[in-house]
């Protein structure tokens, strides 16, 4: 979406945020991945990884948004309160990583319930949430107000507002995984790109040409970016390139999605109605 006013309270050209999704091995558990005999609270997304991210963030002085399921938000809290303290949002990504937009729409809403009850139980205010699967499913403007969140941040293609809930969508172009996870490889082909995980260096060269049609077009560019894939020295280093780039661009705005949902909400005759958002599912 092409727009005339800048972004955020500088009025900066465009603005690109770059967010984390999922917490631990409830990934694996629903694949039935994880080893039957490793204790559960021991993954190294969250041991080794977040610390890391969390550094990288601190090092470029950014401030972002991370969407955890509630079963991993109770089963690492600290962790979860660590990364509050560090100046971040948490958001909610469903209970077990459930693809809410793919499930009859009761189950989609009672995994969406029981994932942002669990984040409020262990004390994180959760005002948005991220659908697994990106899909947006049940989660229309009046559920959301009911479950009290103040966003949605699906897939789709450009940001707006419906009856004055923001919905900031992130495209499939910048999401890790779709570079670095097998199992994308249904999205992959039918983005046209290769069965197999392009890698690292392809990731890049979408980054650089993705921000600089997003400062063309004046708008939002939001990266979804997962903690259990940047384990590989290179991956991390991408992440490490892309946070440095956004911290020194003075053309772009990034902040936690809760303040860009709240400038979206602010300005409702630019932004009513423009939601573009992916209703249909890879998955």
């Amino acid at each position: 979406m092409t727009v005339t006013k800048g972004w955020g309270p500088e009025g900066r050209p465009a603005a690109v945020c770059v967010t984390f999704d999922n917490l631990g091995e409830v990934c694996e558990l629903g694949l039935g991945l994880w080893p039957t005999d490793r204790p559960l609270g021991t993954h190294p997304s969250v041991t080794t990884e977040l610390p890391r991210i969390l550094e990288l963030l601190d090092k470029n002085q950014l401030h972002t948004s991370f969407y955890f399921e509630g079963w991993g938000a109770q089963i690492y809290p600290d962790a979860v309160h660590g990364v509050v303290a560090a100046g971040h949002e948490v958001g909610c990504h469903g209970w077990k990583h459930e693809p809410t937009g793919s499930l009859p729409p009761a189950e989609g809403l009672a995994t969406a319930r029981q994932g942002v009850a669990a984040l409020r139980e262990i004390g994180i205010d959760v005002r948005g949430f991220r659908p697994p699967g990106g899909r947006i499913g049940p989660l229309e403007q009046p559920v959301l107000r009911e479950l009290g969140l103040e966003y949605c941040a699906p897939a789709g293609t450009s940001p707006g507002t419906v009856d004055g809930m923001p919905y900031l969508p992130f495209i499939w172009t910048a999401v890790d995984a779709l570079f670095y996870f097998p199992p994308f490889f249904p999205l992959r082909e039918g983005l046209g790109l290769p069965s197999e995980p392009p890698g690292p260096k392809a990731f890049q060269r979408m980054i650089d040409a993705d921000i600089e049609r997003t400062i063309a077009d004046g708008g939002l560019l939001i990266y979804v970016m997962h903690a259990f894939l940047l384990t590989e020295p290179e991956k991390m280093a991408t992440l490490a390139r892309l946070l440095a780039r956004v911290a020194a661009d003075d053309r772009l705005w990034a902040a936690p999605l809760v303040e860009v949902a709240a400038f979206v909400k602010s300005d409702p005759t630019r932004f009513e109605g423009q939601a573009g958002l992916e209703r249909d599912s890879w998955m």
